[in-house]
């Protein structure tokens, strides 16, 4: 019954109904233009516009798909334009939106990357940021501003955290930062007495080490050797003590060579997916080849499990 009083009304009123759908067709269709339709506002406008927008966005690098990667490039790229052009209109938000403790740290990083392109130094305001965890973004992207009292201050937070979460944290701030506090506090990670959560977390800093021809030490092959000769140290850490040697044979070939010979020669002390990272590092270093192992499915669960 109701069917039929919409197709009587529609009879008689179809030119309204007509030209109701058409409209609501044609705003479908161009939709996807009025939401854009700021990409089409005056440089410095559209900068400003997309510098809010990577503020506001929630998506971390991990859940950021296509579209969302797409989006982000449109933004580093008018920013970009309107920085080679109009610095001057756009440097104050540009550094409103660094200085943000809300915006997401690879957002961050995107935009301190594009204020070091346009060739100008931090800010007053930047180089003087009293928040450590800001501060140590930045000091990645400007090691000029960590001076030696900065570091100490970001190792000193390590050494007086009180749970294991709030040490990962410190940890964290020290990423890529070479000063020799933070290598010594990096070795006495590895060797001393702590989790092997924070043990990984430390090799995972000595790898991302910057210039590492001048961090990395012929004793530090000793010490990887004592790692992986002693009995008190788990699979997990003597992974990673394999894994490092990756690196370390660039500069000691034949100390790290050596080692990872010992490594494959003896499985009796070395499981044989470990066996095989060693043979891979070998492999991807020399001419004469070491032959492949074939792990089992049992192999592999012993390197999930442990």
């Amino acid at each position: 019954m109701v069917w039929r009083q919409v197709v009587v009304w529609l009879k008689k009123h179809w030119p309204v109904a007509s030209g109701g759908a058409a409209f609501f067709i044609l705003l479908i269709m161009f939709f996807p233009v009025f939401r854009s339709s700021w990409l089409y506002y005056p440089e410095s406008l559209r900068a400003k516009i997309a510098l809010r927008k990577l503020a506001q966005s929630t998506e971390k690098m991990y859940y950021c798909r296509e579209d969302c990667q797409a989006s982000r490039l449109t933004y580093k790229n008018l920013i970009a334009q309107a920085l080679a052009s109009e610095k001057e209109k756009l440097l104050p938000d540009l550094e409103t939106v660094i200085l943000d403790k809300n915006v997401l740290p690879e957002n961050r990083r995107l935009l301190v990357g594009l204020w070091q392109e346009s060739g100008l130094v931090p800010s007053d305001n930047l180089k003087n940021v009293q928040d450590v965890n800001l501060k140590a973004e930045l000091v990645s992207s400007w090691p000029e501003l960590g001076d030696n009292s900065f570091i100490s201050e970001l190792v000193g937070n390590f050494k007086t955290a009180k749970t294991e979460a709030e040490k990962e944290a410190a940890l964290d701030l020290l990423i890529g930062k070479n000063s020799p506090i933070v290598i010594s506090t990096i070795w006495n990670i590895i060797l001393g007495e702590y989790s092997d959560k924070l043990k990984v977390k430390a090799f995972f800093l000595l790898a991302n080490l910057e210039n590492k021809s001048q961090v990395y030490q012929v004793d530090d092959v000793a010490k990887l050797r004592s790692v992986l000769e002693s009995g008190s140290f788990p699979h997990r850490v003597k992974d990673q003590a394999i894994l490092a040697l990756s690196d370390y044979y660039e500069f000691f070939p034949e100390l790290s060579e050596s080692l990872l010979v010992d490594v494959v020669n003896r499985p009796q002390y070395f499981d044989n997916y470990q066996r095989s990272f060693a043979i891979d590092i070998l492999n991807n270093n020399r001419d004469v080849k070491v032959a492949s192992l074939n792990l089992s499915q049992a192999d592999w669960d012993t390197y999930y499990t442990n």
